[in-house]
């Protein structure tokens, strides 16, 4: 008999990973009041009505300015003199601290020297000013606008590689950061005071001229980030100290030459209105859009509100935080409230709403008063509801009190179907419709019991296709995005923890950052400090994470050989691996394999779980590091510990399945195993096998030999009955697939 194994070159093709780009802002009424405070195209300059016909033609530095634009050193002021006149200025910035940065990577290389000059990227925007080199920083003082509403402008063209930041007051005011293909807001608003957004992807193109505008509202401290005319988030909360405006500053962090033209700072009367016309119906609470119209309405407990009627219960406005502004709060049980939705009974439809509760609460949200979606949420659960029988449980962990959880309800009219996400997790997908399965038309939420409820950024939104949900990977993320259940969340780790389910374990000592270390990983996330923990609770998100066999890989980094870290599954109770710059093991007990990782570059960890014969085993760098290793527990949880010495870099995380029945690519060489079962005495002599075979028949323990790939015989197995046997493939190259097994 011969074990047959056809292997095939695998194609493997990447997958387009895209994020939800915010609708186009659109803005109406009539808001600039014509006072133009400062602008420059780098051809000439405006300064408070004067404008001066001098092109930039020289290198900043010292008491040498363009328009009162100084070069500032990482460690100087951003208020320098408000002379505008020519570059023999006599005063240069005094010195000040910047602030830390927590939106982009820090510089790994031997830093280049920094030089602002003049520069020209095409006859359009004619002379332009050039930011060469690791923070390449410039600073302007801007007169009279500490109060009221200002638009503040500019041009930017960089290549990939680049961060930069562009901030007021040094960081005490607004504060945006962007790079080739990327930008967002920064603000202080998380429960662990890092930043509470993400870079918005796909808006902002490398290479090309990309427009920011940001409205200031002074009065209000908050700002608007609009980037090539689409918004990517309004009503942020100034940074820091959040005083008006006196200063702008650009700031080239590192990587390729940063071009910057048409920046101007504009008074206009109020904050325009935004609109989003993609949208049935949205609203913030701050306005409202029905059918692509907004109205610059905000709730102020007055019902009804944009269409949204109370049937019972008292409902008001609240604001929860600053960076949601006005919220709609349900107080006492038995409150409810009912929306009409119109053209949203046909087609594919996403409902959308963000919930907070300071304590727990039962809610309902449904559509039709039941004939439609319906779902349940408390402050620590969600559930789908349907009367096919299933009867559907909470999913625990995924949503929880003390912060916003965002529902996603994908309604598919067509098939009578809906799928729920929380917090971008998948809960249930393709869930029948409730009794008499209806196209949508209406919407309600119940307060039914427990503490109060704010609802915010409540939203009907049609779209052209259903997307994929819950397929593989379980979960992935390169923080530049992550993936849960086959769907792709385009936020880029910017420090902010938790951030894709990943938080910090009980016992944290250090700190997780983000990192740029090349340009093949993008962001990567750091740990630092002794005892700096990450964890990721599966079992909550994964209904069958602790059965079958699963593959989880990451890719570390360090610097130096006395870095030490331990990666686990169930706190060592599963899998275990610990790691050095440059040895590996997988427990205390285990002897070090030496020469196998290193430091000063990548290195590359898989681990399989057996769930089923609880057994582990792990690869690094392609070269087998321990089998069959025994363990207690089914795969719950997996923790990350940086434990000493030289800071650890992660990126690639990723869990998945493993499925040998359709083929299974690999990007290393791998052992691949499947079990069945055959009759012993149909093995012999002749018997010609190329992979290792183990049995668990104890008179067959030790006659079957390991391979390496020749055609070793195998002998006769005695004892009779069924040989149950594994079957292990040892070395397959990189880049092949396993098609088939056969058995002849």
């Amino acid at each position: 008999m011969k074990l047959q194994i056809i292997l095939t070159a695998a194609l493997v093709c990447g997958s387009l990973i895209t994020g939800s780009i915010p609708a186009a802002a659109e803005t109406t009424g009539d808001t600039t009041d014509g006072t133009v405070v400062f602008s420059t195209d780098f051809d000439s300059y405006t300064v408070n009505g004067e404008t001066t016909n001098t092109p930039f033609t020289y290198q900043l530095g010292g008491d040498v300015h363009y328009a009162g634009i100084y070069q500032v050193g990482i460690s100087q002021s951003t208020e320098s003199p408000e002379s505008t006149a020519s570059p023999e200025s006599t005063a240069s910035p005094e010195s000040t601290e910047l602030p830390e940065s927590t939106a982009s990577p820090e510089p790994t290389a031997t830093p280049e020297v920094a030089v602002i000059s003049a520069g020209k990227k095409d006859d359009e925007h004619g002379t332009s000013m050039k930011m060469h080199g690791d923070w390449a920083n410039v600073s302007l003082n801007v007169t009279d606008a500490a109060a009221g509403v200002l638009l503040i402008s500019l041009d930017y063209n960089v290549g990939k590689g680049a961060n930069v930041r562009f901030l007021a007051n040094n960081g005490n005011n607004f504060f945006t950061a962007f790079y080739a293909e990327g930008i967002m807001p920064e603000a202080r608003t998380d429960l662990d005071g890092g930043n509470a957004f993400r870079f918005t992807k796909g808006v902002v193109q490398p290479n090309s001229w990309n427009k920011i505008k940001v409205y200031i509202d002074n009065d209000n401290r908050v700002f608007t980030l609009i980037a090539n005319d689409v918004l990517i988030k309004k009503n942020v909360p100034f940074y820091g100290k959040q005083a008006g405006l006196r200063s702008l500053q650009v700031q080239h962090e590192n990587g390729n030459d940063t071009y910057i033209d048409n920046l101007s700072v504009t008074k206009i009367k109020a904050m325009p209105v935004f609109n989003y016309s993609n949208f049935l119906f949205r609203t913030d609470f701050d306005c409202y859009t029905q059918n692509g119209v907004t109205t610059a309405d905000a709730f102020t407990g007055e019902m009804p509100y944009a269409g949204i009627n109370k049937s019972s219960g008292t409902i008001s406005a609240a604001t929860q935080d600053t960076a949601h502004g006005k919220s709609m709060k349900l107080s006492g049980d038995g409150t409810n409230l009912t929306k009409s939705v119109t053209g949203a009974d046909t087609g594919i439809q996403l409902v959308s709403l963000d919930y907070y509760m300071v304590q727990d609460a039962t809610v309902s949200f449904l559509a039709n008063n039941g004939t439609n979606f319906c779902v349940a949420f408390t402050g620590t659960g969600i559930k789908p509801e349907a009367d096919d029988g299933n009867g559907y449980s909470y999913t625990e962990g995924v949503v929880k009190t003390g912060s916003w959880n965002t529902v996603k309800v994908y309604v598919n009219n067509t098939n009578k179907t809906f799928t729920l996400i929380a917090n971008d997790v998948l809960i249930e997908k393709n869930v029948p419709f409730y009794v008499d399965q209806t196209g949508l038309q209406s919407l309600q939420i119940q307060h039914k019991d427990g503490a109060d409820i704010y609802i915010d950024n409540l939203s009907v939104r049609t779209l052209s296709v259903m997307p994929t949900l819950g397929s593989e990977p379980l979960f992935s993320t390169d923080f530049d995005s992550y993936t849960v259940n086959g769907v792709t969340v385009a936020d880029e780790f910017t420090g902010g923890i938790p951030y894709a389910g990943l938080g910090y374990a009980s016992g944290n000592k250090g700190k997780a950052s983000p990192v740029n270390k090349d340009e093949a990983h993008g962001t990567s996330m750091k740990l630092s400090g002794n005892w700096a923990m990450i964890e990721a609770f599966l079992n909550t998100r994964f209904a069958d994470i602790g059965s079958g066999i699963k593959v989880i890989s990451f890719d570390y980094y360090m610097e130096f050989d006395d870095g030490v870290m331990k990666f686990f599954g169930n706190n060592a109770k599963n899998f275990q691996v610990h790691c050095t710059g440059n040895k590996i093991k997988c427990n205390n007990n285990d002897a070090t394999k030496t020469g196998v990782i290193d430091t000063d570059k990548w290195n590359s960890v898989k681990i399989y779980v057996d769930n089923k014969e609880n057994l582990f085993a792990v690869y690094a760098n392609n070269t087998v590091i321990v089998q069959n290793k025994t363990f207690t527990e089914v795969l719950k949880s997996i923790q990350m510990q940086h434990i000493s010495g030289s800071d650890v870099y992660i990126d690639n995380l990723k869990i998945e399945n493993f499925t040998d029945d359709k083929g299974y690519y690999h990007d290393e060489a791998f052992t691949f195993r499947t079990s069945d079962s055959i009759k012993s005495d149909s093995i012999n002599e002749n018997s010609t096998v190329t992979v290792v075979i183990t049995t668990g028949n104890e008179s067959a323990t030790n006659i079957l030999k390991l391979s390496d790939l020749t055609g070793e015989k195998i002998t006769t197995v005695t004892g009779g009955g069924d040989v149950e046997f594994a079957v292990f493939i040892k070395n397959v190259p990189k880049g092949t697939s396993i098609e088939s097994i056969r058995l002849n």
